[in-house]
């Protein structure tokens, strides 16, 4: 989101200098992905190391804020799924009375 498009080598860089050790050294991290982020590096390594803490935290290993906006994802296609739902049946009790 930062770059405004998806970026597979910063990605990929990402993800490569987090596995690379038990415990990733985030001043080590900023300095690597600098160069691609620039000025964003900053906001970029606040927010993931929010979400890597969230996410040792939690049982699943996923960041809470990743679960809330899946759970709001879940929950809206419920509603637009039963809003059409009682649309179809509406539309079928119209159907019966002609």
């Amino acid at each position: 989101e930062i770059l405004g498009f998806p970026d597979e080598i910063v990605i990929d860089l990402i993800f490569n200098l987090l596995e690379a050790k038990k415990n990733p050294d985030p001043k080590d991290l900023h300095i690597q992905v600098t160069g691609f982020l620039e000025g964003n590096a900053k906001d970029f390594m606040k927010e993931l190391w929010e979400m890597l803490v969230s996410a040792t935290k939690n049982n699943f290993g996923i960041p809470d804020e990743i679960l809330e906006a899946k759970k709001k994802e879940i929950k809206a296609r419920q509603e637009a799924k039963r809003k059409l739902e009682e649309q179809v049946y509406k539309k079928a009790l119209e159907l019966k009375k002609k």
